[in-house]
């Protein structure tokens, strides 16, 4: 360090020892180089400043932007609290009651307007579903009235009328009201009073179309033949029941024109569940077309087709395929072997021979005819439909449950989109594809598809339709099937009376309920009281149905099962006999359930399965 200082003072004594000029020289000598150096690091230490000035500059606005997307966020949580306490304020308001209270302290203070508007914001609010309560309402009185009469109808008149009130606009609830008013009109006719009838078709017309009564029997007809394709089946049966009285009252009982509207009337009530009325019905009509128009005029023809189908769904099962065997030569050599009302006999034939017990030969027929009515009509005509549906209930039926459900739900998504989702065949498909379900295994996948078909089911036909009774039987056996055979028992038991009464004692479906009533009691602890209902049944099934019927084979193989079960005390599993809600081309229902579709141009019924 003394050497260092030292060179620094001699240095300094040369630089003193020189004149100006060189001293001059010598700074700018070391001062250039020095003043370079001091030059960098002030340019050094002012990009570092400017850099740090930047980030604490971005850091400002990153702050701020945040600050802003804050305050916006909580002015819009603000505003959304608000918007829900205005909307928790209107809905308070909207309940009758607020109203009410409101609109009358509005009076008090004198703004009647304002008490006016208040009603009509409340009425707004409730419209939609007071609309749905009474038009569900209405429907339910409806299915009442074979039990309780005029009682069910008036409140089901009022429930519509309302219903028709809140939303004039809605088709369900003017064909309800429509379907009301044309009973109301049928019974004053029953009557005599033709005047008041009258009065009660003009305004049951009137809601139906929207507009004018019909003004002549052609259009009459042509409303119930499309209530009946759109598969509206009580309002058609009221509308042709309509047409019916008008022609014979313009054109004479035997006119042939007024012969055809009554098969019509037949078929319509037929289709809305009463068979044994329609097979009456049919039966008084063909001897007068065989006189009027000749036995062998088509629509005598279709007469006789319709006329076995109802045989069958009356329970004649039997009787039903030998009069549809001697139909289809007769129709092949008058109208045509590809013809469509040939067509119809051949499907109806093949059901009925797997209803009368051999299931594969109808699942054979359903073969062949699928592939002609897919060529003459078309793949997604309704009655090509009706076969397929048939076709794959009796391949199940044949054995190959799998293929059956299959077939059926390939077939569901097509009735939806060809007929909608709520015809009566689309129904059938969905209960059939409920049955084959279980039979292929999905015991509770069955159960629980059945037990939302059945309201639809109940509104759409009726609660004591035969197709709706079909599907709360199947909903019995497979309530038993996946575990609950004490509930399986106790809803056949209610079931079984209303069967009765609807069908008839000795109906097929009648019988089926009876056998699984029987099945239901054994799984449920009683295998003595099984063995003993089995016991009475058997005797009638070999008589209605035949000792080798395959429901006769199986309550003879069951009754072995609970003799034994009985005499052990042992409680096993037997086969129930499931009703295939067969579909909208057979006669029979879930067992042999299913829907007839009807031919829409000369009321014939292609029988469902």
């Amino acid at each position: 360090m003394q050497e260092y200082f030292g060179f620094a003072v001699e240095v300094y004594e040369g630089f003193l020892n020189l004149n100006a000029t060189n001293q001059v020289a010598w700074s700018a000598t070391v001062a250039a180089p020095l003043a370079s150096v001091l030059y960098g690091v002030i340019r050094l230490a002012t990009r570092k400043l400017k850099h740090k000035m930047t980030l604490i500059k971005q850091e400002l606005e990153q702050s701020d932007q945040l600050s802003r997307t804050r305050q916006q966020r909580i002015a819009q949580l603000e505003k959304e609290i608000t918007e829900r306490d205005e909307t928790i304020q209107v809905l308070e308001a909207m309940l009758p009651s607020t109203c009410l209270a409101i609109a009358e302290r509005e009076r008090k203070d004198g703004n009647e307007e304002r008490a006016i508007r208040v009603l009509g914001q409340g009425l707004e609010a409730l419209r939609a579903d007071l609309y749905a309560c009474c038009l569900e309402l209405a429907g339910y009185h409806v299915s009442l009235l074979p039990d309780y009469g005029t009682e069910a109808l008036d409140q089901a008149e009022q429930l519509a009328r309302i219903a028709n009130l809140l939303q004039p606009e809605a088709n369900p609830a003017r064909e309800l009201l429509a379907e009301i008013l044309a009973i109301r009109s049928e019974q004053q006719h029953a009557q005599g009073d033709t005047i008041k009838a009258d009065t009660l078709w003009i305004e049951a017309t009137d809601f139906l179309s929207g507009q004018a009564a019909p003004i002549d029997l052609a259009d009459l007809v042509m409303l119930g033949d499309a209530q009946k394709r759109a598969g509206h089946y009580r309002t058609a049966e009221a509308i042709l029941n309509r047409a019916q009285m008008l022609a014979e009252r313009m054109l004479g009982k035997m006119a042939s024109e007024t012969l055809v509207i009554r098969g019509k009337h037949a078929e319509a009530v037929g289709l809305a569940g009463r068979y044994q009325d329609a097979l009456e019905r049919f039966a008084k009509l063909l001897p007068l077309q065989e006189r009027v128009l000749g036995a062998e005029h088509s629509d005598t023809l279709a007469t006789r087709n319709n006329l076995a189908v109802y045989t069958g769904e009356a329970g004649d099962t039997a009787g039903a395929r030998d009069l549809l065997a001697k139909l289809v030569p007769l129709q092949e050599r008058v109208l045509g072997a590809e013809h469509s009302d040939t067509l119809v006999t051949r499907n109806n034939l093949a059901v009925y021979t797997g209803e009368a017990g051999d299931a594969a030969g109808a699942r054979d027929l359903l073969a062949k005819l699928l592939l002609l009515r897919e060529r003459v009509l078309g793949a997604e005509h309704p009655y090509t439909l009706s076969t397929r549906g048939n076709l794959a209930v009796w391949t199940g039926k044949a054995g190959d449950a799998a293929g059956a459900r299959d077939l059926l739900a390939k077939l569901l998504p097509l009735r939806e989109r060809v007929l909608g989702a709520e015809h009566p065949d689309t129904l059938s498909a969905r209960g059939n594809l409920a049955a084959w379900t279980g039979e292929a295994g999905d015991v509770a996948g069955a159960r629980d598809l059945l037990a939302k078909l059945l309201p639809l089911r109940e509104r759409v036909l009726g609660a004591e339709h035969p197709d709706t009774l079909s599907t709360r039987g199947n909903l019995a056996v497979w309530t038993g099937e996946a575990g609950d055979a004490a509930g399986a028992r106790d809803l056949l038991a209610k079931l079984l009376p209303l069967q009765e009464r609807v069908l008839g004692a000795e109906h097929p479906n009648t019988l089926a309920t009876r056998g699984n009533l029987a099945v239901w009691t054994g799984e449920a602890g009683d295998a003595a009281g099984a063995r003993d209902l089995l016991a009475k049944l058997l005797p009638l099934q070999e008589r209605v149905l035949g000792a080798e019927h395959s429901d006769t084979l199986e309550t003879r193989n069951d009754l072995t099962f609970w003799s034994n079960e009985a005499q052990k005390s042992v409680a096993p599993n037997p086969k129930t006999s499931v009703q295939d809600d067969s579909d909208a081309d057979k006669a029979p229902w879930e067992i042999h359930y299913s829907l007839s579709i009807p031919d829409s141009d000369q009321g014939k019924t292609d029988a469902p399965v």
